[in-house]
């Protein structure tokens, strides 16, 4: 349960930390605000495909493997964004970056939803007398 809730808060912090990068990006790189929506936007696209691809590998190799790997993606690209050069590299690490954040949030959550329902079985159901 521990490592879930890890999980969950890494995840998220992960986020609010990355949000913050966003203006020194811009300017680092010279961006315009349409450059960087549309980057951002196609990085946002990489997740639906990602997600769709997680649920079939948990179902062939398992949630965990699936978060490992991607949680060691999503680690990566975060630390790339720390040394982006040029705007083409930088839309690489965010097709990458959201890509792995899509596949491990279904990951993550696919763990709390079976997490939840073995606690929900492990409890006595009394129906209406509870």
């Amino acid at each position: 349960m521990l490592s879930l809730v890890v999980a969950f808060g890494v995840f998220g912090g992960l986020f609010g930390v990355w949000q913050v990068l966003l203006p020194d990006l811009k300017l680092d790189l010279d961006l315009s605000d349409g450059q960087l929506g549309a980057m951002l936007t196609t990085g946002f696209l990489a997740t639906f495909l990602a997600m769709w691809l997680a649920s079939r590998a948990i179902d062939a190799i398992g949630t965990k493997r699936v978060m490992i790997a991607t949680g060691v993606v999503l680690g990566l690209a975060f630390i790339a964004f720390w040394t982006l050069p040029t705007v083409s590299i930088l839309t690489v690490v965010l097709l990458v970056f959201f890509a792995a954040s899509g596949a491990y949030d279904i990951a993550i959550n696919r763990a709390a939803i079976r997490r939840s329902s073995a606690a929900s079985r492990s409890w006595p159901r009394c129906g209406s007398r509870c």
